[in-house]
């Protein structure tokens, strides 16, 4: 059987439903007021930066040139966590639905302002830590060991990406993902 045959009745492990799980709304916003409380300052910082510029280029342009390399590192720097802050925010508020939903297909993120994307189970490399059984997997409470679940065309950490927008503890997070990632292991060994 291949994953190809996702939606084979016969499976015994094939996962019963798909699941959905919402954004982390107030993690979003929490996460917006924290990079608003490092922006402001940085804003504030390039208003008390601001010499008189063509004074300086006239009489000293050594320290011309280093007030601006300074004022522009600060410019990007302020720009880079505006731009977070309002992402953040903005996901915080978004009118749509955004999500996760995990199907036999694979992950579907939909994420307002930081975009859509899908990671096909196909593409999924899940690993443990070296040394570890996995039949054992299923046996241990707790939840106490995370697999690796690596998306192989972007490189990307999906367990990590899930973490960061999903409203779920790491435990229940990885108890619900498990018959998903135990299929996976099976047909992407």
């Amino acid at each position: 059987m291949s994953l190809a045959d996702e939606n084979d009745p016969r499976d015994p492990d094939a996962p019963a439903t798909d699941l959905r799980w919402p954004v982390d709304r107030s993690g979003a916003a929490v996460r917006a007021a924290w990079r608003l409380l490092a922006a402001a300052p940085l804003v504030g910082l390039l208003f008390l930066l601001t010499p008189d510029w063509r004074l300086l280029w006239v009489d000293d342009r050594a320290t011309f040139l280093a007030y601006a390399v300074i004022w522009l590192a600060l410019a990007v720097t302020s720009l880079a966590a505006c731009l977070s802050t309002i992402r953040w925010a903005l996901l915080a508020c978004w009118s749509g639905r955004p999500g996760v939903r995990l199907t036999h297909g694979g992950i579907t993120m939909r994420l307002g302002p930081f975009g859509s994307r899908h990671y096909d189970w196909k593409d999924i490399r899940v690993q443990y830590p070296d040394g570890f059984d996995v039949e054992l997997a299923d046996q241990i409470p707790g939840d106490i060991v995370w697999p690796r679940m690596r998306h192989g065309p972007t490189g990307t950490d999906v367990a990590a990406e899930l973490m960061r927008f999903v409203a779920l503890d790491a435990d229940a997070l990885l108890h619900s993902l498990r018959p998903f990632i135990s299929r996976t292991i099976r047909f992407n060994p």
